[in-house]
């Protein structure tokens, strides 16, 4: 903190006499010393006020050997409401800044509350990763999470590949376009009922909630909702690609019919990565008996993945025979992943 001063002028007054040559005319200054940081044009609190009395005939300055009552009643009229206002622009300003702070704190709980609540794919969850996941490193604190599914009371979540030491980290990886990358994210996706979501962000594993606004956020791109089709793509991937590009922006429900239809068009075409998205959207949908049949079909041609959700699935339908379905696979000449 530093410390600057402001003289105000104030005129002259015969109120008084001078103790050396006993002259009755003084010219009057006020003098106000303030503290600052950094800008000294920025007042930030008054610290002291005094009046200087000069006399007008020898020029001695008197300050305290004066009158104290008229010195008072000088000091009254100099040093108005309207002049030491300013004298405080540097503290009203920082207590505005810090309402402004803690009102878009209150508002970022709000909306984080409020998008947990109704939650919509490609929402970003800010992650405190030591309450959410066992022996993490010191360095391993934050994580990026986001929404890739929506089904019956429940959510699939891709966790970040990236971990951060400082929550502020996740924000400039953001703000860097590194999301946008397909690398970013994990494949393997996480299932979360709402309760248990509400759960966490209680327990502040999950700290910050933020929705996309056109595809950006913190004015970046962060959701890439182009369909890239080349000459050598079949029709089948062609439909598979609209309806993924349609599930990053599923949060209207004309889109998730559309992405349903367009799974469905690829699934029927024998497109076996469109046969997974459309059981992955039955299964969050609670229609496992749906999603197993096309499970089944995209496992029969060697698909791992689809074997290990067929696999995982299973046991929700009670006329799903897991062991018959090993059997096929195995004699069809295909390797089973481990639960």
């Amino acid at each position: 903190m530093e410390y600057g001063y402001r003289i105000l002028a104030g005129g002259e007054t015969n109120e008084l006499s001078c103790c050396h040559c006993q002259n009755e005319q003084f010219t009057v200054k006020g003098k106000i010393k303030y503290a600052f940081f950094i800008l000294q044009y920025l007042p930030f609190v008054p610290l002291k006020r005094e009046v200087i009395l000069t006399c007008n005939q020898c020029q001695n300055v008197h300050n305290n050997a004066l009158e104290s009552n008229i010195v008072n009643d000088i000091k009254k009229r100099l040093f108005k409401f309207y002049i030491i206002l300013p004298m405080f622009t540097g503290l009203i300003l920082s207590l505005l800044a810090i309402a402004y702070w803690q009102y878009g704190q209150y508002q970022e709980r709000v909306l984080t509350q409020e998008y947990l609540s109704t939650p919509y794919v490609n929402d970003f969850y800010f992650i405190n990763n030591q309450k959410l996941l066992e022996n993490q490193r010191p360095n391993q604190n934050y994580r990026l999470a986001k929404i890739v599914s929506i089904g019956n009371n429940v959510v699939s979540l891709v966790y970040a590949r990236f971990t951060f030491q400082h929550k502020n980290m996740i924000k400039q990886d953001i703000q860097s376009g590194m999301v946008i990358d397909s690398r970013y994210f994990a494949k393997k996706q996480y299932l979360f009922t709402f309760d248990k979501l509400q759960q966490l962000l209680n327990e502040e594993a999950i700290l910050l909630v933020k929705r996309p606004q056109y595809n950006r956020l913190y004015g970046n791109l962060v959701i890439d909702n182009t369909v890239k089709v080349s000459k050598g793509d079949s029709l089948g991937q062609f439909f598979n690609n609209k309806g993924e590009a349609f599930m990053r922006i599923s949060h209207l429900q004309e889109n998730i019919n559309n992405a349903r239809k367009y799974f469905l068009k690829s699934a029927e075409i024998g497109y076996t990565p469109g046969q997974i998205n459309l059981s992955r959207w039955y299964i969050n949908d609670a229609k496992i008996d749906q999603a197993l049949y096309w499970l089944k079909l995209a496992s029969y041609k060697g698909d791992k993945t689809a074997i290990n959700l067929y696999l995982v699935n299973c046991p929700k339908v009670e006329e799903c025979d897991g062991i018959k379905f090993s059997a096929d696979v195995t004699a069809l000449g295909f390797s089973l992943m481990a639960r």
